[in-house]
């Protein structure tokens, strides 16, 4: 026997003989060893969003806090634009009464189109007020001469007189008696007696008569200039 035939024969004894299915079986089992060690889900770390380091306790509970915080902050703007808006409701529909001078009328203390702000929870009106008052369904501006109980008449040279005192106010217009009502008046209880300031050129209650104080709107506090807007 020569040395390469012992040789061989020495690794024919260490070898071990396998069988295709076992090898095939050795490996399947092996690949699911492997993924039964990965296949557990680790539990998720929030990180930072700078270092990519997980958020600490304090840094989750701060983050949390702005959340809050912000949300908070939304919530007042919000209640505070509603509270604007139901402030500037009420102003406009029940305090403030804002309507446009609709002619000449008041000539020259109003022009048309000027703008004109009455309030609205005016109580009593005093002598010389200008108010805002409905006739028909139409609104008229005019300014108050007479209240209940005034006793208002009319001169040919066309001057008014109000409890036997001739009117001598800064109006450039003569008041003239017209056909509506008969003087002396009276002026009736809860009602004023209501002239327009172009006194020529302009209804009032010379032709209405006395302007009850459920039909008077308010009381005139300011004027836009139309030539001013």
């Amino acid at each position: 026997m020569t040395r390469n035939d012992e040789a061989l024969n020495n690794w024919q004894l260490q070898e071990v003989p396998l069988d295709e299915p076992s090898i095939i079986a050795r490996q399947a089992g092996n690949r699911r060893n492997d993924k039964s060690s990965t296949s557990g889900k680790l539990p998720k770390v929030r990180k930072s969003g700078k270092t990519g380091e997980p958020l600490t306790a304090a840094q989750i509970i701060r983050k949390r806090r702005i959340g809050v915080e912000v949300r908070k902050g939304y919530i007042s703007l919000a209640l505070r634009a509603l509270a604007i808006v139901i402030v500037g409701w009420l102003m406009l529909t029940q305090f403030l009464l804002i309507t446009q001078m609709p002619d000449e009328s008041m000539f020259p203390t109003m022009e048309a189109g000027d703008l004109v702000i009455t309030y609205r929870l005016q109580s009593s009106y005093s002598k010389n007020d200008v108010v805002v008052y409905e006739v028909d369904g139409e609104l008229k501006i005019g300014r108050v001469v007479a209240r209940a109980g005034d006793v208002v008449s009319m001169g040919d040279s066309g001057t008014l007189i109000v409890n036997g005192t001739a009117q001598t106010g800064e109006i450039l217009f003569s008041t003239y008696a017209k056909d509506g009502i008969s003087y002396p008046f009276t002026v009736p209880e809860n009602c004023v007696f209501i002239l327009c300031d172009y006194r020529t050129n302009g209804t009032d209650s010379r032709d209405y008569g006395a302007i009850s104080l459920k039909d008077v709107e308010g009381k005139v506090i300011t004027i836009l200039r139309r030539r001013s807007i």
